[in-house]
């Protein structure tokens, strides 16, 4: 895949963690507590997601996804 289209992807996935946090109105640090022990990241590291600084493994989106009550293909 081209190096344009692997951004064009993060950014979207960023933009969708973003728009489903703030549609459920919680905070990152609320966010953060409510992530399963398995998966536990900081609110930071959330933030970075929702930023598109990096991208999270499929599992952490996945809770992210059960956190939100969106689909995981909702994010992709």
């Amino acid at each position: 895949m081209a190096k344009n289209t692997v951004s064009r992807v993060d950014r979207n996935l960023a933009r969708r963690l973003r728009e489903a946090r703030r549609e459920t109105g919680l905070s990152v640090r609320s966010v953060a507590a409510k992530l399963p022990a398995r998966v536990s990241v900081s609110h930071s590291t959330i933030a970075s997601y929702e930023n598109g600084t990096t991208v999270p493994p499929i599992d952490v989106l996945a809770a992210l996804a059960d956190v939100y009550q969106r689909t995981l293909t909702w994010f992709l």
